[in-house]
């Protein structure tokens, strides 16, 4: 009678069990493929190259942001150090190194 308690609590409890071990563990990285200094020094770069003012305001975040698995980027948010509307702006660095600027945001 054990035996065949014990053979049941496998068969319904345990096996199942392995399988749903299974399915939550993953191989795939989510890491970005640039890092955060790498982004930021686009970010950077492209601020440099647009000759954009960014001397009265502060990094206020990095951040990644996903739409989809597909679509990946950084986020670098510079805020205006005054309360000025639309004085903020915003830098977005695609995985694929494209950088864009968004004034004002």
């Amino acid at each position: 009678m054990r035996l065949l308690f014990v053979i049941l609590f496998a068969a319904v409890i345990v096996y199942p069990l392995s399988f749903a071990a299974e399915e939550v563990h993953s191989e795939k990285s989510f890491r970005p493929p640039i890092d955060v200094k790498e982004a930021l020094k686009l970010a950077e770069a492209y601020v440099r190259e647009h000759k954009i003012d960014l001397s009265r305001t502060y990094i206020d975040s990095i951040r990644v942001v996903e739409n989809n698995a597909q679509n990946r980027y950084w986020e670098i948010h510079w805020q205006s150090d005054t309360l000025i509307v639309g004085g903020d702006y915003l830098v977005v660095v695609g995985m694929d190194k494209s950088v864009r600027g968004i004034e004002g945001h």
